[in-house]
């Protein structure tokens, strides 16, 4: 071999084969760090539609709360109504037997006049039940019974009344019998009925807070002020006109639907330290007196073996005195207390004609007692026509109310369409 071969230089080493590149498929996913954004029209246009629905549902929401408060008002009308139509009919069936009883005492010489009124106070207690019935049909089953238990009651009272009248001694025993079934089992239903009622009104009366009204306004103006916010970065204009006027018809709105429930419910709290309050404890007096009244004259039925009558009618003249003791009602209850105090004086000294004369005739308890039940009833009638008007002014203020929050809404929402378009327009 020769020197020059030698010397002859090694090749290069080829070059290592280059990866040809891969295409990307369609569908695979991006192999970059950062996505990409969209881009700024479609998403004004996309907030413009959000904002817009977001709006609109928020006007219907506050029109809904306060529709739902228009029907609570109505509701709570027809229970307040029902409430002190039961107790009425309480009241009635023991002016009735308190009238029956009294009249008693003349024997065969049952006055016209007092006659009539117990027929009159009966038959205001069946029509009273019979409303209540039509009124409230969660009452029915209780009405129902309570029906036949004063169909009994009359019964019975008659009979009591027929014997009297022919001077016969069992008619004491029908009239003990009359008023003891109807303290035993037919008030009690009045009372579960009176429960019951006072519970639904009481609930209707409350409405929900004011504040609650507040949260969806501020919902959607909370939206806008972003929605602001995010233009004015974009477009270097701090102030959106459009969203600017959105945010004022919403704050509008839900301050309105706030105020519209707060003003009814401090109506309706007004009603109830007031008229409300008036109405229920007339017509509580109203029973116990004549419950109170009835236990007089069953005392002297029984011809100086009645002391025991005494002490029922004490516990109604003390529910009587706690009435008058809350200054509701104005109750005259010690003009009636006193002839009754001169009744029982007389009774006790043996002098039973001379107690019976002073109880049954106009110028002495019963006269008194009449003009008792008389100014009870006129407060009653009074009040329960003002609770029933309070309530019904006030369902047309937040019908109206929900009428312009809804409107309000709709306005806001054109304003934020219209505002954000502004900005939309910049790329055409």
């Amino acid at each position: 071999m020769s020197q020059a071969s030698a010397a002859a230089p090694a090749p290069a080493p080829a070059p290592a084969p280059v990866a040809p590149a891969q295409a990307s498929l369609p569908g695979a996913p991006s192999t970059g760090t950062s996505p990409v954004a969209a881009p700024t029209p479609t998403v004004l246009a996309r907030m413009r539609l959000g904002l817009t629905i977001a709006i609109v549902l928020v006007g219907a929401l506050l029109a809904g709360l306060l529709a739902a408060e228009v029907v609570r008002a109505g509701r709570a009308d027809a229970d307040t109504a029902q409430l002190i139509r039961v107790q009425e009919v309480k009241a009635n069936l023991l002016r009735a037997d308190a009238l029956a009883t009294n009249a008693f005492l003349i024997g065969g010489l049952e006055p016209a006049a007092q006659r009539a009124a117990y027929d009159d106070a009966l038959d205001a207690a069946v029509q009273g039940i019979t409303e209540a019935a039509a009124a409230q049909g969660a009452d029915t089953e209780v009405l129902t019974a309570l029906s036949q238990e004063v169909s009994s009651y009359s019964e019975l009272m008659g009979q009591a009344r027929a014997n009297n009248r022919q001077g016969k001694p069992v008619g004491a025993a029908y009239l003990r019998q009359a008023s003891t079934n109807l303290r035993s089992m037919t008030l009690p239903l009045v009372e579960a009925l009176i429960t019951a009622n006072k519970e639904r009104s009481d609930k209707a009366l409350s409405l929900i807070p004011a504040l609650l009204l507040l949260l969806p306004a501020l919902l959607a103006i909370g939206l806008a002020l972003l929605a602001n916010r995010w233009i004015g970065k974009r477009f270097r204009r701090r102030i959106n006109v459009g969203l600017a006027i959105a945010v004022a018809l919403l704050a509008v709105a839900g301050l309105a639907s706030a105020n519209a429930v707060y003003s009814r419910q401090s109506a309706n709290d007004e009603l109830k330290a007031g008229a409300y309050a008036t109405a229920l404890d007339a017509s509580t007096a109203l029973s116990a007196a004549n419950d109170a009244r009835a236990y007089e004259s069953l005392r002297l039925v029984e011809r100086g073996s009645g002391s025991k009558w005494e002490t029922p009618w004490k516990e109604q003249a003390a529910t009587v005195q706690a009435v008058a003791d809350r200054g509701a009602a104005s109750v005259d209850w010690s003009a009636y207390a006193d002839v009754h105090g001169k009744v029982i004086a007389l009774d006790e000294s043996g002098d039973w004609d001379q107690a019976v004369a002073l109880s049954t005739k106009a110028e002495g308890s019963n006269g008194v007692f009449t003009r008792l039940d008389s100014g009870l009833r006129g407060q009653v009638d009074s009040a329960a026509a003002t609770v029933s008007e309070g309530l019904g002014g006030g369902t047309r203020w937040l019908l109206g109310t929900g009428i312009l929050a809804l409107l309000l809404a709709l306005a806001a929402a054109a304003m934020a369409w219209r505002g954000i378009t502004a900005r939309l327009e910049e790329y055409s």
